[in-house]
């Protein structure tokens, strides 16, 4: 099996840079820094080059996440349509009560399964989840 590496990167300069530098086939892109690239009106491909995939996730630091709702999540991944994603991440920590991390488990599945429906009803939107 090959390698595949997928540098994971951020709405900064440096990090246009090295992907326009290097062209990646693929990058990662945390949620909140896919809605700076937005809240500049810019696409993916604008910022870095054309034809890069792009895998959004909402695997970001706890306290933003928790200021991510799910519609403002459907929002960001509407506008930039990448072409993966991975949806509505919940802490689950081993240091959580168990019950705890059962209901942000819960949460997770049932945020995933309705970003799904989001997509499965916008015909502008053929993000695949992850």
């Amino acid at each position: 099996m090959e390698d595949y590496i997928i540098p994971r990167v951020e709405a900064q300069t440096s990090h246009q840079q090295f992907v326009q530098a290097a062209q990646p086939d693929t990058i990662m892109k945390k949620i909140t820094h896919a809605r700076r690239i937005y809240r500049k009106d810019e696409t993916f491909e604008s910022f870095f080059y054309p034809g890069v995939e792009v895998i959004t996730t909402t695997t970001i630091n706890d306290t933003q996440l928790n200021l991510l709702p799910w519609d403002e999540e459907w929002k960001i991944v509407r506008e930039m349509k990448p072409d993966y994603h991975i949806p509505t991440d919940y802490s689950d920590y081993a240091s959580q009560p168990l019950e705890e991390r059962k209901e942000n488990i819960e949460k997770c599945l049932e945020g995933s399964v309705w970003i799904q429906e989001q997509i499965n009803n916008n015909e502008e939107v053929d993000t695949e989840l992850i």
